[in-house]
């Protein structure tokens, strides 16, 4: 029976970086091992090999994830005859979307898994909630004319998007998942998972593989300047800009005292769950690390205020030079640079 791995995220868990790598190294398997990145088209097609380097490599962000909603897809029999093709060849795909996280559910409904006739791997890397929670603001909801503040997204949803544990049940309860593997998110998402697969000589992580960490605060000005220019779905212009910005400062922090308490009580449950999925190491980890248990743990994180939220002349002037001789933005605009 075909097994494939599926890497459903959860989203800010790093999995930029990983499909940057995966799509980069695509053209051959991944290092001493039987696995080979693959991506679902949204047209239900499997892209494997040159075509998802090639295709990375045309694109802004220079990754290829798969079709988040490949589950809708009405015929999924190309896709599955690719999957029995590569496991007569002996070789495992891999696949990853971040979107994925929270989809059980869906994927469940559409007897997805069934449809393609595998056996299932899983993985996925969870953060603290308050953290997560303040990235997510920055990556998504700020640029959607539904929120106002950070508040209005818990006053929508609750907090059970961010309930790890109980998502990740679902993903365990599907027919042909034969395994859920669990990681919290740190410093090398890209090693840590190919270790997870017991990948070794795999090709060497480069600097560019590193992407999406954060949006830098003096892009994040620009794009509350200029009104409907981010969108909640906007990483190609996170790419233009992320070059453009090399002091790596984090993301302002807009989490209030008030909004870190209801997310740590509201998941405090789902949080002890979640400990069933880790091994002991990183049960240890997530039993030490206070942002996962205590409000005090974000004491120190000073909010952002409206004054500084203002773009400067300087800064004006110095995004404006920077952009006239952005290699992004040239390869954006498919003009030539001098």
């Amino acid at each position: 029976m075909p097994e494939i791995v599926f890497h459903v995220g959860f989203g800010k868990t790093g999995s930029s970086s990983l499909q940057t790598y995966l799509s980069r190294t695509a053209a051959q398997k991944i290092g001493d091992s039987s696995y080979v990145y693959c991506a679902f088209a949204r047209d239900g097609r499997l892209l494997s090999g040159p075509d998802i380097a090639n295709k990375a490599n045309l694109s802004l962000l220079r990754y290829v994830n798969s079709y988040h909603e490949i589950h809708r897809v009405s015929s999924l029999d190309e896709a599955r005859n690719s999957i029995y093709e590569k496991h007569k060849n002996g070789f495992i795909p891999v696949f990853s979307q971040e979107a994925w996280g929270n989809a059980a559910p869906a994927f469940a409904e559409a007897q997805f898994f069934e449809r393609i006739d595998c056996d299932v791997r899983i993985i996925a890397y969870v953060r603290p909630q308050v953290d997560w929670f303040n990235a997510g603001w920055w990556q998504w909801w700020a640029w959607d004319s539904k929120f106002t503040c950070p508040q209005d997204v818990l006053e929508l949803w609750g907090c059970h998007f961010m309930k790890w544990a109980a998502q990740l049940k679902r993903w365990a309860e599907l027919p042909r998942v034969r395994n859920v593997t669990v990681r919290v998110h740190g410093t090398d998402v890209i090693s840590d998972f190919l270790k997870q697969l017991g990948i070794e000589n795999a090709p060497p992580v480069i600097s560019d593989d590193r992407k999406n960490v954060s949006i830098n605060p003096t892009a994040i000005k620009l794009y509350r300047a200029i009104e409907g220019l981010r969108t909640p779905h906007g990483a190609e212009l996170d790419a233009i800009f992320a070059p453009l910005f090399d002091d790596h400062r984090r993301a302002p922090w807009v989490v209030t005292p008030d909004t870190a308490r209801t997310i740590i009580s509201e998941t405090r449950f789902d949080n002890i769950a979640l400990l069933d999925y880790l091994d002991k190491q990183q049960v240890e980890e997530i039993q030490n690390d206070l942002r996962w248990w205590e409000p005090a743990a974000f004491a120190d994180c000073v909010l952002v205020s409206e004054s500084d939220m203002a773009l400067t002349t300087e800064e004006c002037i110095a995004i404006i030079r920077k952009l006239i001789n952005s290699n992004a933005l040239h390869r954006s605009l498919n003009i030539p640079k001098d």
